[in-house]
């Protein structure tokens, strides 16, 4: 898989570029929540809303990751000597529930389970709106000033509204209809997303310097990745099946990071942003990587077929 071709690779590229260099784009900063609803519900309509491909017993490990065991790691572990900015968004970065971009790029994959990977994605994010206000009471109630009732609103608006809309398209539109909007989507949101990123950025850099410690803070999120990749792997592998550890892992290396950085920005300061953006990064990073042990492994056993 040539990722040079991967036009949103380039997206993301340029939007960093961008959010350095162009100060003025930091007055979108306010609207980021509003283009983060619109990027998830041009996404949501391509998924196949069944109550049965939510329930999987093979979910339980992946919840466990994202709703316990990650936070856990992060904020005692991960984030330890951070800021407290930098310690939530790393916190944020590992509560993230399973990202869309992985349901396209399963389908490429001849031993991954998709049904499970779909069933991961739905899980997570409809539990997200209970476990991400109840973690944040138990962990950060102590050192910051989250209201917890604040956080479950927000998080339900921000992900009921666009699902609920999503819902009601992909039930109620003519095929055509879907056919043009996932059309749009193609377009559509790889602007949003140049904005919210872009402008994320432009926001926070008059507040953090480009040194040695962003670096040490990016490779820190890229480990937390592989590491919840590589616990899901072998959890999978362990109770279930190599085809279970193998849609676990792809699962876990892709988060919803841009749903994550709009409940940061309505919740948390600017800076808990940087963690969060450097994700959207590690998340690209991260995904190629689990894709190329998962392929190599078909590869070899064609091999020896």
């Amino acid at each position: 898989m040539n990722f040079i071709k991967n036009p949103l690779l380039i997206v993301i590229f340029l939007s960093f570029i961008a959010g350095f260099a162009v100060q003025e784009l930091s007055i979108f900063a306010d609207w980021i929540p509003y283009f983060i609803g619109l990027m998830l519900y041009f996404s949501f309509p391509g998924i196949d809303f069944k109550i049965k491909s939510i329930i999987r017993k093979e979910s339980l490990i992946a919840l466990l990751l994202c709703s316990l065991i990650m936070p856990s790691l992060a904020w005692y572990g991960f984030s330890h000597g951070q800021t407290a900015e930098f310690r939530n968004g790393l916190f944020l970065v590992a509560a993230s529930p399973s990202g869309i971009i992985m349901l396209v790029l399963s389908r490429m994959i001849r031993s991954a389970d998709h049904n499970l990977i779909l069933g991961n994605f739905l899980m997570s994010h409809l539990l997200l709106i209970i476990y991400l206000p109840v973690l944040v009471y138990f962990f950060q109630g102590s050192e910051v000033s989250i209201s917890a009732s604040k956080l479950f609103i927000n998080t339900v608006v921000l992900i009921s509204i666009p699902w609920g809309l999503a819902w009601l398209t992909h039930r109620y539109s003519a095929e055509t209809i879907l056919k043009n909007l996932k059309t749009a989507a193609a377009w559509i949101n790889p602007v949003l997303f140049f904005i919210v990123i872009s402008s994320s950025l432009a926001d926070a850099k008059r507040q953090i310097d480009i040194d040695a410690g962003l670096a040490a803070l990016f490779l820190i999120v890229l480990f937390m990745y592989i590491t919840q990749a590589f616990l899901a792997y072998s959890a999978g592998w362990f109770f279930f099946s190599r085809k279970s550890g193998n849609a676990l892992a792809l699962s876990a290396s892709s988060k919803n990071i841009q749903l994550t950085l709009g409940i940061a920005i309505l919740n948390y300061d600017i800076l808990t942003t940087i963690p969060i953006v450097l994700g959207i990064v590690a998340h690209h990073i991260s995904n190629g990587f689990w894709i190329w042990v998962v392929t190599g492994r078909e590869d070899s056993q064609k091999v020896t077929e």
